[in-house]
Protein backbone atom coordinates (compact mmCIF):
# COMPACT_ATOMS: atom_id res chain seq x y z
CA UNK A 1 0.00 0.00 0.00
CA UNK A 2 1.38 3.42 -0.93
CA UNK A 3 -0.10 6.36 0.97
CA UNK A 4 2.89 8.73 0.84
CA UNK A 5 1.14 11.11 -1.53
CA UNK A 6 -1.71 11.42 0.98
CA UNK A 7 0.65 12.18 3.87
CA UNK A 8 1.91 15.36 2.16
CA UNK A 9 -0.53 17.76 3.91
CA UNK A 10 0.51 16.45 7.33
CA UNK A 11 4.19 16.74 6.48
CA UNK A 12 3.70 20.34 5.40
CA UNK A 13 1.87 21.05 8.65
CA UNK A 14 4.77 19.60 10.63
CA UNK A 15 7.21 21.82 8.75
CA UNK A 16 5.16 24.93 9.47
CA UNK A 17 4.80 23.91 13.12
CA UNK A 18 8.53 23.37 13.59
CA UNK A 19 9.31 26.72 11.93
CA UNK A 20 6.90 28.53 14.23
CA UNK A 21 8.35 26.84 17.29
CA UNK A 22 11.90 27.75 16.26
CA UNK A 23 10.94 31.43 15.86
CA UNK A 24 9.12 31.39 19.20
CA UNK A 25 12.17 30.07 21.02
CA UNK A 26 14.62 32.55 19.47
CA UNK A 27 18.21 31.94 18.46
CA UNK A 28 19.12 30.18 21.70
CA UNK A 29 16.46 27.53 21.17
CA UNK A 30 16.17 24.76 23.70
CA UNK A 31 19.17 22.95 25.14
CA UNK A 32 19.74 19.39 23.87
CA UNK A 33 16.81 19.55 21.42
CA UNK A 34 17.53 19.58 17.68
CA UNK A 35 14.41 20.61 15.79
CA UNK A 36 15.79 19.66 12.39
CA UNK A 37 16.65 16.09 13.31
CA UNK A 38 13.40 15.73 15.22
CA UNK A 39 11.38 16.87 12.22
CA UNK A 40 13.16 14.40 9.95
CA UNK A 41 12.34 11.58 12.34
CA UNK A 42 8.70 12.66 12.55
CA UNK A 43 8.38 12.72 8.77
CA UNK A 44 9.78 9.19 8.47
CA UNK A 45 7.85 7.61 11.35
CA UNK A 46 5.59 4.67 10.58
CA UNK A 47 2.67 3.31 12.55
CA UNK A 48 5.04 0.83 14.20
CA UNK A 49 7.33 3.67 15.25
CA UNK A 50 4.44 5.37 17.00
CA UNK A 51 3.59 2.12 18.78
CA UNK A 52 7.22 1.81 19.92
CA UNK A 53 7.33 5.26 21.51
CA UNK A 54 8.28 5.24 25.19
CA UNK A 55 6.80 8.34 26.76
CA UNK A 56 8.59 9.38 29.99
CA UNK A 57 6.57 9.72 33.17
CA UNK A 58 5.11 13.05 34.19
CA UNK A 59 7.46 13.26 37.18
CA UNK A 60 10.45 12.85 34.89
CA UNK A 61 9.16 15.51 32.51
CA UNK A 62 8.51 17.90 35.41
CA UNK A 63 12.00 17.37 36.81
CA UNK A 64 13.70 17.95 33.47
CA UNK A 65 11.68 21.09 32.82
CA UNK A 66 12.52 22.48 36.26
CA UNK A 67 16.22 21.75 35.89
CA UNK A 68 16.85 22.64 32.23
CA UNK A 69 14.07 24.88 30.93
CA UNK A 70 15.18 28.34 29.79
CA UNK A 71 12.09 29.77 31.39
CA UNK A 72 13.15 28.46 34.79
CA UNK A 73 16.71 29.66 34.21
CA UNK A 74 15.34 33.15 33.59
CA UNK A 75 13.49 33.01 36.91
CA UNK A 76 16.67 31.88 38.68
CA UNK A 77 18.51 34.86 37.17
CA UNK A 78 15.82 37.21 38.49
CA UNK A 79 16.13 35.76 41.98
CA UNK A 80 19.92 36.08 41.92
CA UNK A 81 19.63 39.68 40.74
CA UNK A 82 17.28 40.61 43.60
CA UNK A 83 19.50 38.80 46.10
CA UNK A 84 22.47 40.91 44.99
CA UNK A 85 20.36 44.06 45.27
CA UNK A 86 19.38 43.06 48.82
CA UNK A 87 23.04 42.48 49.70
CA UNK A 88 23.92 45.95 48.38
CA UNK A 89 21.10 47.44 50.44
CA UNK A 90 22.42 45.83 53.62
CA UNK A 91 25.82 47.39 52.95
CA UNK A 92 24.45 50.87 52.29
CA UNK A 93 25.40 52.23 55.78
CA UNK A 94 29.03 51.91 54.67
CA UNK A 95 28.30 54.75 52.26
CA UNK A 96 28.02 57.09 55.23
CA UNK A 97 31.73 56.72 56.01
CA UNK A 98 34.50 58.43 54.03
CA UNK A 99 38.16 57.53 54.56
CA UNK A 100 40.80 60.25 53.98
CA UNK A 101 44.55 59.85 53.52
CA UNK A 102 47.43 61.88 52.12
CA UNK A 103 51.19 61.32 51.87
CA UNK A 104 54.08 63.68 51.00
CA UNK A 105 57.83 63.08 50.87
CA UNK A 106 60.77 65.21 49.72
CA UNK A 107 62.67 68.42 50.22
CA UNK A 108 60.61 71.39 51.21
CA UNK A 109 61.05 74.84 52.60
CA UNK A 110 58.48 74.47 55.31
CA UNK A 111 58.58 75.22 58.96
CA UNK A 112 55.12 74.08 59.96
CA UNK A 113 51.83 72.75 58.73
CA UNK A 114 48.62 74.20 60.06
CA UNK A 115 45.28 72.42 59.63
CA UNK A 116 42.33 74.72 59.25
CA UNK A 117 38.74 73.74 59.99
CA UNK A 118 38.24 73.22 56.30
CA UNK A 119 40.92 70.44 56.46
CA UNK A 120 43.04 72.39 53.93
CA UNK A 121 46.76 72.49 54.76
CA UNK A 122 48.37 75.91 55.23
CA UNK A 123 52.11 75.87 54.62
CA UNK A 124 54.43 78.44 56.13
CA UNK A 125 57.81 79.03 54.55
CA UNK A 126 61.34 79.47 55.93
CA UNK A 127 64.82 79.25 54.51
CA UNK A 128 65.64 75.71 55.65
CA UNK A 129 65.77 72.75 53.28
CA UNK A 130 65.36 69.22 54.49
CA UNK A 131 63.72 65.97 53.53
CA UNK A 132 60.54 65.25 55.44
CA UNK A 133 57.61 62.84 55.33
CA UNK A 134 54.12 64.16 55.89
CA UNK A 135 50.93 62.05 55.93
CA UNK A 136 47.38 62.41 57.14
CA UNK A 137 44.90 59.64 57.97
CA UNK A 138 41.31 60.11 59.00
CA UNK A 139 37.65 59.42 58.40
CA UNK A 140 34.44 61.39 58.19
CA UNK A 141 30.91 60.22 58.89
CA UNK A 142 27.90 61.87 57.28
CA UNK A 143 24.52 60.36 58.09
CA UNK A 144 21.19 61.41 56.62
CA UNK A 145 18.40 61.02 59.16
CA UNK A 146 16.07 59.82 56.43
CA UNK A 147 18.56 57.13 55.34
CA UNK A 148 19.15 56.14 58.95
CA UNK A 149 15.48 55.81 59.85
CA UNK A 150 14.48 54.23 56.54
CA UNK A 151 17.22 51.58 56.49
CA UNK A 152 15.10 48.79 58.10
CA UNK A 153 12.27 49.53 55.69
CA UNK A 154 14.56 49.36 52.63
CA UNK A 155 16.03 46.08 53.86
CA UNK A 156 12.55 44.62 54.24
CA UNK A 157 11.63 45.82 50.74
CA UNK A 158 14.74 44.17 49.29
CA UNK A 159 13.93 40.92 51.10
CA UNK A 160 10.33 41.09 49.86
CA UNK A 161 11.51 41.45 46.26
CA UNK A 162 13.58 38.29 46.64
CA UNK A 163 10.57 36.43 48.03
CA UNK A 164 8.35 37.75 45.23
CA UNK A 165 10.82 36.53 42.61
CA UNK A 166 10.82 33.09 44.26
CA UNK A 167 6.99 33.02 44.16
CA UNK A 168 7.04 34.09 40.50
CA UNK A 169 9.35 31.18 39.76
CA UNK A 170 6.88 28.74 41.31
CA UNK A 171 4.01 30.33 39.39
CA UNK A 172 6.00 29.96 36.16
CA UNK A 173 6.70 26.32 36.98
CA UNK A 174 3.00 25.70 37.65
CA UNK A 175 2.25 27.13 34.20
CA UNK A 176 4.88 24.85 32.65
CA UNK A 177 3.37 21.84 34.43
CA UNK A 178 -0.07 22.71 33.06
CA UNK A 179 1.35 22.87 29.53
CA UNK A 180 3.12 19.54 30.03
CA UNK A 181 -0.02 17.87 31.38
CA UNK A 182 -2.12 19.15 28.48
CA UNK A 183 0.37 17.92 25.86
CA UNK A 184 0.89 14.63 27.71
CA UNK A 185 -2.83 13.81 27.93
CA UNK A 186 -3.47 14.81 24.33
CA UNK A 187 -0.55 12.68 23.20
CA UNK A 188 -1.75 9.56 25.01
CA UNK A 189 -5.29 10.07 23.76
CA UNK A 190 -4.24 10.52 20.15
CA UNK A 191 -1.87 7.57 20.27
CA UNK A 192 -4.78 5.41 21.38
CA UNK A 193 -6.91 6.69 18.48
CA UNK A 194 -4.14 6.45 15.88
CA UNK A 195 -4.31 2.69 15.51
CA UNK A 196 -8.07 2.78 14.99
CA UNK A 197 -7.76 5.49 12.37
CA UNK A 198 -5.00 3.59 10.59
CA UNK A 199 -7.15 0.46 10.40
CA UNK A 200 -9.98 2.59 9.05
CA UNK A 201 -7.65 3.86 6.31
CA UNK A 202 -6.68 0.29 5.36
CA UNK A 203 -10.31 -0.78 5.25
CA UNK A 204 -11.37 2.27 3.19
CA UNK A 205 -8.51 1.80 0.71
CA UNK A 206 -9.29 -1.89 0.40
CA UNK A 207 -12.95 -1.10 -0.21
CA UNK A 208 -12.06 1.52 -2.80
CA UNK A 209 -9.77 -0.94 -4.58
CA UNK A 210 -12.60 -3.48 -4.79
CA UNK A 211 -15.08 -0.83 -5.93
CA UNK A 212 -12.66 0.41 -8.56
CA UNK A 213 -12.28 -3.11 -9.92
CA UNK A 214 -16.06 -3.59 -9.95
CA UNK A 215 -16.45 -0.26 -11.75
CA UNK A 216 -14.01 -1.32 -14.46
CA UNK A 217 -15.98 -4.54 -14.83
CA UNK A 218 -19.26 -2.62 -15.05
CA UNK A 219 -20.65 -3.96 -11.76
CA UNK A 220 -21.00 -0.59 -9.99
CA UNK A 221 -21.81 2.92 -11.12
CA UNK A 222 -19.54 5.96 -11.11
CA UNK A 223 -21.54 7.36 -8.21
CA UNK A 224 -20.69 4.35 -6.06
CA UNK A 225 -17.03 4.68 -7.07
CA UNK A 226 -17.09 8.35 -6.13
CA UNK A 227 -18.71 7.56 -2.78
CA UNK A 228 -16.11 4.91 -2.03
CA UNK A 229 -13.33 7.32 -2.91
CA UNK A 230 -14.89 9.89 -0.56
CA UNK A 231 -14.83 7.38 2.31
CA UNK A 232 -11.17 6.70 1.60
CA UNK A 233 -10.27 10.42 1.49
CA UNK A 234 -12.12 11.08 4.75
CA UNK A 235 -10.37 8.18 6.49
CA UNK A 236 -6.95 9.37 5.32
CA UNK A 237 -7.69 12.96 6.38
CA UNK A 238 -8.77 11.87 9.85
CA UNK A 239 -5.69 9.69 10.22
CA UNK A 240 -3.41 12.55 9.17
CA UNK A 241 -5.11 14.95 11.58
CA UNK A 242 -4.45 12.56 14.45
CA UNK A 243 -0.87 12.07 13.27
CA UNK A 244 -0.38 15.83 13.07
CA UNK A 245 -1.65 16.28 16.64
CA UNK A 246 0.71 13.56 17.88
CA UNK A 247 3.68 15.16 16.16
CA UNK A 248 2.74 18.58 17.55
CA UNK A 249 2.47 17.20 21.09
CA UNK A 250 5.77 15.36 20.77
CA UNK A 251 7.56 18.49 19.60
CA UNK A 252 5.95 20.61 22.32
CA UNK A 253 6.93 18.15 25.04
CA UNK A 254 10.53 18.04 23.86
CA UNK A 255 10.75 21.82 23.78
CA UNK A 256 9.01 22.49 27.09
CA UNK A 257 10.76 19.74 29.06
CA UNK A 258 14.13 19.60 27.23
CA UNK A 259 13.65 15.82 27.13
CA UNK A 260 14.56 13.61 24.20
CA UNK A 261 11.51 11.44 23.62
CA UNK A 262 12.34 9.79 20.29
Amino acid sequence: MNTNRKFLPALLSCCLLATALCHAQGNDGVRNVRIDSTLMKLNSMTIDDYHALEIPSLDSLFSNAYAMSNRMSAQDANIEDYQRMAKTERRRPLDWVRLLASYNYGSSDMAAIALMETTYQVWTMNNSSQRNVYYNLGATVSISLLDLLDTPNRNRQAKARVQKAAFEKEVEFDQIKQEIIECYCNLLENLAILDVKFKTVLLAQSQYSVTETDFLNGKVTAEELYRSHGFESTAVAEFENIRKEINKNLLALEIITCTKIF
